[in-house]
C-alpha cells in the first residue's frame, strides 16, 4: 500500500479549513478520554495475548523470547500510562 501524500496534504487542509480551533481542540479531547479509559485495557489484553502466544509456542521455541518481551513491553507500556501519564 502507498500513500498518496498530495491526497493527504489535501484532506489535511480541508480538515483545517472546515473545522474551527474549538472543534478540533474538542475532537482531540474526546479522542483523549476514550484512549484514558479503553488504552490500558486493550494493552493489557495484547499483552496476554502475547503471553498466552509464547506458552502456546513453548520455551524451545525460537520466538518464546519474542513474545516473552514483547508481553514485557506491554506491561511497562501499561504501567507507564497510568502511574507517570495520567497523573499529568
Amino acid at each position: 500500500m502507498t500513500i498518496n501524500w498530495a491526497q493527504a496534504v489535501q484532506l489535511t487542509s480541508l480538515l483545517l479549513a472546515t473545522h474551527s480551533s474549538d472543534t478540533i481542540t474538542r475532537q482531540w479531547f474526546r479522542a483523549w478520554d476514550f484512549g484514558r479509559q479503553y488504552g490500558p485495557v486493550v494493552v493489557t489484553g495484547s499483552g496476554l495475548g502475547f503471553f498466552g502466544a509464547a506458552l502456546l509456542d513453548g520455551v524451545d521455541s525460537p520466538g518464546f523470547s519474542l513474545n516473552i518481551s514483547a508481553a514485557v513491553s506491554m506491561g511497562l507500556v501499561v504501567f507507564y500510562t497510568v502511574f507517570y501519564v495520567f497523573p499529568s
